[in-house]
C-alpha cells in the first residue's frame, strides 16, 4: 500500500514598519524573501515572504517666540534649542510613526533704562517733555518681541529777563542783529548763566519809532505851492522837519508842471460832420467863424481845440440801359446776369467819389427778347455743394425735348465751360477738374433756355 505526501508552500503578504524578523531574520527593506525547510511529513517546503517596509515620517517644527514657548510637548522652553522631539503614533500616510523636531528660536524683549538731566525740554520716542518724571516707552524691538524703555528725567529752567528799548528808525542789539521793526520776540542766551547751569536768557522788547518818509508824486498845471513856497518848473523838491515821535524826517517832492495847450482838429466829410461838441456842422468853417472846444490834453491841462471842416457832398447817376438776351452774360458791380435770369428793372451800387463821399449809381436796364421756355420741364441738381460730380435730374411732364437738348456749364463771370448731350433722365457733370467756386449748369435745348441752376464746388 502507497502513502504520498506533499511539501509545504506558504506565501506571506506583510507590511510593517521600520524592521521585520522572519525565521529569525531581521529585514530592513521592501523584497521577496524565501525560506526552505522539510515539513512535518518529511517533504522538502518553501515559504515565501512578500514583504513591504514603511519608515517612519520625520519633520521640523520651525519657531520663533518672544522670551519663552510652550510646545505641544507641553514642555515651556525660554532659550532656542534644536533638539527636542514629539512622535504623533501611527501620524504618518504609510501608518509609520511621524516624529517632529523643534527648531526654535528665542528672542527677548528690550528694556532700556534712561537717567537724563536737561534743561527746558527734552524729546524721547517723538515726544516733548517739559516735567521732571519718570516715563516708559512700549514698543516692538527689531526681533519682533514687546520692548519697554524707561525715562528717570530731570528738568531744570533756564532763568528770564526783559530788556526794554526804544530806538528811531532801527536798534543793533547784544546779539549783533540790526532791528528795523518793533519786537517782542528776539532772545539772546548766556550759557550757562542760571544757577542750576541752565542759560539765562534776555528777551528783547523793542519799539522802533520811525522818522517820516512821505513821497508825493505831483502833477500840477502852470503852477504849485508845497510848505509855504510855489513852484512853477518840474523838479524833485525836498523838505525836512522833525516828526512826533522825535526822528529825524524828510517829505519829497516829484513834481511835474504842465501847461495848457490848443489844436486844431482838421476834418472832413461828407455832407455833415457831428462835432465832439455835440453840433452837427452843415458847412465848411472858416478862420472867421471856427467852433472851438475844450479838452483835458495829455497831461491833464486845458487842451482848446479848433474845428476846421471842409465839407463835400455825395453824389447821384442814373445810368440807362437796353440789353437783349442774346448780350448776355453781362456783369455790373459785383452781379453778373446769365441768359434767362435777369428781368428789366432797376438795379443799384454804391460807389465813391473822389472826395470819398458815397455816389449812388442806378442802373435802369431794359431785357428784350427774353423766352421763357420752362415747359413743363423741372430740373435738379445733386449733390449741392459737391466735391466732384453732380447729376442734373430731368423730370419732363407735357413737354418733349429733342436731339439737340444739351447741359451746358459756365462759371461765375459767365464764361462758357463746357458742353454734354442729354441722353436721358439724368446726366452726370465732372466738376473735378475745375477749382471751387460757384457755377451755373444750363439746360438748352436748341436756341431755347430751358433752365439754370447754381452749383457750389468745395
Amino acid at each position: 500500500m502507497l502513502t504520498v505526501n506533499y511539501g509545504t508552500h506558504n506565501v506571506f503578504d506583510t507590511i510593517v514598519c521600520e524592521v521585520y524578523e522572519w525565521h529569525g531574520t531581521t529585514y530592513t527593506t521592501s523584497d521577496t524573501y524565501t525560506y526552505e525547510y522539510t515539513n512535518a511529513s518529511g517533504c522538502a517546503s518553501v515559504d515565501t515572504l512578500h514583504l513591504t517596509v514603511n519608515y517612519t515620517a520625520y519633520g521640523i517644527d520651525e519657531l520663533v517666540a518672544c522670551d519663552s514657548l510652550t510646545w505641544i510637548d507641553g514642555i515651556t522652553y525660554y532659550e532656542s534649542t534644536n533638539t527636542p522631539t514629539y512622535s504623533y503614533a501611527g501620524g504618518a500616510a504609510n501608518g509609520c510613526d511621524s516624529v517632529v523636531t523643534l527648531h526654535l528660536t528665542v528672542n527677548y524683549g528690550t528694556h532700556n533704562v534712561f537717567d537724563t538731566t536737561v534743561c527746558e525740554s527734552y524729546e524721547w520716542h517723538g515726544t516733548t517733555y517739559t516735567t521732571s518724571d519718570t516715563y516708559t516707552y512700549e514698543y516692538t524691538n527689531n526681533n519682533g518681541c514687546a520692548s519697554v524703555d524707561t525715562l528717570h528725567l530731570t528738568v531744570n529752567y533756564a532763568a528770564y529777563g526783559i530788556d526794554e528799548q526804544v530806538a528811531c528808525d532801527s536798534l543793533t542789539w547784544i546779539d549783533g542783529i540790526t532791528y528795523y521793526e518793533s519786537t517782542n520776540t528776539p532772545t539772546y542766551s548766556y550759557a550757562g548763566g542760571a544757577a542750576n547751569g541752565c542759560d539765562s536768557v534776555v528777551t528783547l522788547h523793542l519799539t522802533v519809532n520811525y522818522g517820516t518818509h512821505n513821497v508825493f508824486d505831483t502833477i500840477v498845471c502852470e503852477a504849485y505851492e508845497w510848505h509855504g513856497t510855489t513852484y512853477t518848473t518840474s523838479d524833485t523838491y525836498t523838505y525836512e522837519y522833525t516828526n512826533a515821535s522825535g526822528c529825524a524826517s524828510v517829505d519829497t517832492l516829484h513834481l511835474t508842471v504842465n501847461h495848457s495847450t490848443t489844436g486844431i482838429d482838421m476834418q472832413e466829410a461828407c455832407d455833415s460832420l457831428l462835432w465832439i461838441d455835440g453840433v452837427t456842422y452843415y458847412e465848411s468853417t472858416s478862420d472867421v467863424n471856427a467852433p472851438t472846444f475844450t479838452l483835458t490834453n495829455a497831461a491833464g491841462c486845458d487842451s482848446v481845440v479848433t474845428l476846421n471842416l471842409s465839407l463835400n457832398h455825395s453824389v447821384t447817376v442814373d445810368y440807362y440801359l437796353t440789353i437783349s438776351d442774346d448780350d448776355l452774360p453781362f456783369t455790373y458791380g459785383d452781379t453778373t446776369f446769365l441768359p434767362g435770369t435777369v428781368q428789366s428793372g432797376d438795379y443799384t451800387i454804391v460807389l465813391e467819389t473822389a472826395d470819398g463821399c458815397d455816389s449812388v449809381v442806378t442802373l435802369h436796364l431794359t431785357v428784350t427778347g427774353i423766352n421763357d421756355y420752362l415747359m413743363n420741364v423741372e430740373m435738379n441738381v445733386y449733390p449741392n455743394p459737391t466735391n466732384d460730380k453732380v447729376n442734373v435730374q430731368l423730370s419732363v411732364n407735357n413737354a418733349v425735348l429733342t436731339s439737340k437738348a444739351e447741359i451746358q456749364l459756365y462759371d461765375m463771370y459767365g464764361k462758357w465751360l463746357k458742353t454734354w448731350k442729354v441722353t436721358g433722365e439724368t446726366t452726370e457733370i465732372d466738376l473735378s477738374p475745375y477749382a471751387a467756386s460757384v457755377y451755373f449748369i444750363k439746360l438748352v435745348d436748341g436756341q431755347r433756355m430751358i433752365g439754370v441752376r447754381k452749383v457750389v464746388k468745395e
